[in-house]
């Protein structure tokens, strides 16, 4: 393609056309399940190589898509320019201070480690190989986040190259519309090069999870149910029903297997703890899983997600409330005998100290809901066009008595369709997401958000 060349000669990083040894490595991301196949893929080492990269798009007028980790690329990108971030791994950190300044190529797993050296821990999610600036943009749901909050909650800064080819520090004292977009509005305002975030002194806690058989399913469910309506902010909980595949990264003992997994994360003493668990235990006993102290750094262990790149497919709901009558809801339409070609039906409980910040304080979406349901396809892409998005609209109509509003933002395959995510965020959430898209990216030319012109109710 024209300039090109002239692209390469500017940047420290690589610039691959299709069919170039290395662009199909560099255009994948974790979800298999997305294709990119953009018309140049640039690979950004510094600051200076992503600002040519949208300088190059602006110029032939081509759509600018940015991946990280590419756990939440969702649909894949065809056409225009993909600027990856995987490069670019700065870390300073401040111990002092108890802060952290990270690059946009970095993931948890990186990040965590790192700081534990030090007595500190940053508020991640439930896989340490998510990327840490793409999680927080989505407000970051954490299985610590009734005791510390949406992971956003930590962000003091972010840098980001806009559409006009300028590197903006934002912060709430020097663009406070821009600074409350990028904490929870996902993405489509530019691209985010870097982030400073608080940090906070944790070492370990207690938590872990159990594994129950599909005879323990209802009582299990219907026990989580009750026992998470008791708990204080100091425990965050989630329970999945899972099907798991006949294959050795899969432990023995819940291989092919359809199971109930409780996760549990206390921020508190071994003491009181196990007095909180008691009611897990008293289910049955577990196929697999222990609960107890724990390094902050294993954390991943709770939910064990798959660390190897797999297909997916993704959608969630946000709920007002997780009664018996919706476990019994959910077990209808997702249980052992349902036959639905779902990999995870997975309910996090929100709440606590997610629920304290004011809700119009930033654009987080879910500190209003009491749970969110997430609903994971079988890595099976035959299914996806029709009987995987049927079986969670199932699951998602029986629990639609319960119902808030639409996915998540961190959790749907379809965060780059404006049309699809209305129904992600509140209404006055929404319409300022897009006048600040407006105003930041007028031409739209990163197409990469769910805040582009389109249908805003009312």
């Amino acid at each position: 393609m024209a300039d090109v060349r002239g692209l390469r000669a500017q940047l420290r990083g690589p610039v691959l056309e299709p069919g170039d040894p290395g662009f199909a490595d560099e255009v994948a991301g974790y979800n298999a399940f997305a294709k990119n196949r953009p018309v140049v893929a640039i690979g950004a080492e510094r600051v200076e190589d992503v600002l040519a990269a949208v300088a190059y798009a602006t110029r032939h007028d081509l759509p600018v898509r940015v991946q990280g980790t590419g756990h939440g690329i969702g649909s894949g990108f065809t056409d225009g320019v993909l600027i990856t971030t995987g490069r670019m791994r700065d870390l300073v950190i401040d111990p002092a201070a108890a802060t952290a300044h990270v690059g946009a190529g970095l993931a948890w797993a990186d990040l965590m480690p790192a700081v534990a050296e030090h007595g500190l821990a940053g508020i991640t999610g439930s896989s340490p190989g998510v990327g840490v600036v793409g999680w927080l943009l989505g407000g970051g749901l954490s299985p610590v986040g009734r005791t510390f909050g949406f992971g956003s909650d930590r962000l003091i800064g972010l840098d980001i190259v806009t559409c006009d080819g300028t590197v903006q520090h934002v912060t709430q004292e020097s663009q406070p519309d821009l600074f409350w977009a990028l904490r929870g509005g996902r993405a489509g305002l530019g691209i985010v090069t870097s982030v400073d975030l608080d940090l906070v002194p944790l070492r370990s806690l207690y938590g872990g999870g159990l594994y129950f058989d599909a005879d323990l399913a209802e009582v299990a469910l219907r026990t989580w149910a009750d026992w998470a309506a008791s708990l204080s902010e100091d425990t965050t909980t989630s329970v999945a029903l899972l099907r798991l595949a006949d294959q050795p990264v899969v432990p023995p003992e819940i291989r092919n297997r359809f199971v109930v997994h409780i996760r549990v994360a206390h921020i508190g003493e071994d003491a009181s703890g196990e007095a909180i668990v008691a009611p897990l235990r008293a289910i049955g006993e577990p196929l697999l899983g222990t609960i107890g102290r724990m390094p902050y750094t294993a954390i991943g262990t709770i939910h064990n997600d798959p660390p190897d790149p797999l297909p997916i497919w993704l959608t969630s709901g946000q709920l007002r409330e997780f009664p018996a009558d919706a476990a019994a809801a959910v077990l209808a339409t997702a249980g052992a005998a349902s036959g639905v070609p779902l990999m995870e039906v997975e309910i996090r409980q929100l709440g606590g100290v997610m629920a304290a910040t004011p809700r119009l304080a930033d654009a987080i979406s879910g500190r209003d809901a009491g749970y969110v349901v997430i609903i994971a396809g079988v890595p099976e892409p035959d299914l996806f066009g029709t009987e995987i998005p049927a079986a969670a609209a199932r699951v998602l109509d029986a629990l639609s008595p319960w119902t808030l509003r639409g996915p998540q933002a961190n959790f749907s395959n379809d965060v780059n369709d404006g049309a699809t995510m209305t129904s992600t965020w509140e209404e006055a959430i929404r319409r300022r997401l897009v006048q600040i898209k407006t105003s930041y990216d007028p031409a739209d030319v990163f197409r990469f958000g769910a805040h582009r012109p389109g249908p805003v109710s009312g």
